[in-house]
């Protein structure tokens, strides 16, 4: 009996020194208070988002309407706002990392991650977090700034490396949609067709009144009530595929000749003027894409399918019911 006491006092001291080194090792493992606090309760706080990268700075900026837009005033993506207050608000921790490794992660986050800073309206940071994929090893690291714990996070839902949306280049934030308007929004549409004129048209919408259909010399011409009706509801997201960030191709189209000339005056009087131009593709010319110029200086690049219904000829008002 009592070789059976001393042999169990054995075991149990053997378990408790293995326990003691167990923890030891993995001091700090534990989740800190502070370092595990990586997702933020109030985003409709957010009023700025600061994304440092390797090469480069985005400012986002909330304006009083609630949409996004760069320091440069261009349109934010909301698809991609969205999406990145899904991170800030959802992501958890999915592990947590011995503490020995926590300086080798801690260096590879900083040097490789990306910094994300969200700020209020009263440019008081509200959270201050580095994101970093691990691609080879197919992880997503956290490090909240100046934290001594990095840990390993999931986006609850999402498959893949939800953090990679983060290093997208700038253009691919842009708001895509070019065209996209309500009946009730638009007061004036131009279509100039500058390869054959006779085929323009403007077509006018005040309010209650009748609608005012405008051949290429300004004269009025009779329609179709249908094609009318049918027209307005192709003014809805038409969106470009991606924009080039190439000043040069924007300046050397601007003296070129373009194809079409869409100008949409909506009912606050807000003009939203677009050139189009065909692609030349060394000896031949591109049949599914054109470029299109923004007025604020992007060049962007839209199928023309999603074109053609926009650039309709007047032949489309005045013969419809033939078609």
């Amino acid at each position: 009996m009592k070789t059976r006491r001393i042999a169990l006092l054995i075991v149990l001291g053997i378990l408790v020194i293995l326990i003691a080194i167990n923890v030891f090792k993995n001091q700090g493992t534990t989740l800190s208070t502070r370092d595990a606090q990586l997702t933020l309760s109030d985003t409709a706080s957010i009023h700025q988002i600061l994304i440092r990268r390797t090469n480069d700075t985005l400012r986002l900026l909330r304006k009083s309407n609630q949409t996004w837009v760069f320091s440069n005033q261009r349109t934010v993506n909301p698809a991609y706002i969205k999406f990145c207050f899904r991170i800030f608000g959802q992501i958890k921790i999915s592990s947590v990392l011995p503490k020995n490794q926590w300086q080798a992660i801690r260096d590879s986050i900083v040097q490789k991650g990306v910094e994300v800073v969200l700020y209020n309206n009263q440019q008081e940071v509200l959270q201050n977090i580095y994101y970093f994929p691990d691609k080879q090893n197919q992880k997503t690291y956290a490090l909240k700034k100046s934290a001594e714990e990095p840990f390993l996070v999931e986006l609850p839902g999402y498959e893949g490396n939800f953090s990679g949306i983060f290093y997208l280049p700038q253009t691919h934030w842009y708001q895509p949609l070019i065209i996209h308007y309500l009946p009730s929004q638009v007061r004036e549409v131009s279509v100039e067709h500058t390869d054959n004129p006779k085929k323009s048209f403007t077509l006018r919408l005040t309010g209650k009144q009748i609608p005012v259909l405008l051949d290429y010399e300004d004269k009025p011409c009779p329609y179709s009530k249908e094609a009318v009706k049918a027209y307005l509801t192709f003014l809805r997201n038409i969106s470009v595929d991606r924009y080039l960030d190439n000043s040069h191709l924007y300046d050397s189209l601007l003296h070129t000749h373009p194809i079409y000339r869409i100008s949409i005056i909506d009912q606050a009087d807000s003009l939203n003027q677009l050139l189009f131009y065909r692609i030349q593709q060394r000896d031949e010319i591109d049949r599914n894409f054109c470029y299109v110029l923004i007025s604020n200086g992007l060049v962007g690049i839209l199928p023309y399918y999603q074109l053609d219904p926009v650039a309709r000829p007047i032949d489309f008002f005045t013969t419809f019911e033939n078609k």
